[in-house]
């Protein structure tokens, strides 16, 4: 349905960034309007100042005032800083997946098109 980006300024400097997307989900046999996080960045040395905190509070208010009332977040498990964020926040582990890749051959240049 949508995107919202919102930042942090301090004196003119960006020192944090949020970008949540709403969208409709099918969640334990119901259509429920979501909140997706898909990016909460905090500049290091703005970090364990409550930037990160009044970023992801913020966009979860913003969400509820849209009619969201389910907020979740992909995390990678070896991330334990943002993983200790989180849960402090009330976020809890919904599943674990593993992320499968596999190299895309390249036939030609950006330039070609192909």
């Amino acid at each position: 349905e949508g995107r919202r980006l919102a930042g942090c300024v301090d004196d003119g400097l960006v020192c944090g960034g949020i970008c949540v997307g709403i969208k409709q989900v099918w969640l334990h046999g119901e259509v429920r309007r979501a909140g997706y996080l898909f990016d909460l960045r905090v500049r290091e040395d703005y970090q364990r100042r409550h930037v990160g905190t009044m970023l992801n509070c913020a966009a979860e208010a913003a969400a509820r005032a849209r009619g969201v009332d389910i907020f979740y977040l992909t995390v990678n498990t070896t991330n334990y800083k943002a993983r200790r964020f989180y849960e402090k926040h009330g976020y809890a582990t919904g599943s674990r997946r593993a992320l499968l890749f596999t190299p895309l051959p390249w036939a030609g240049s950006v330039a070609d098109g192909g």
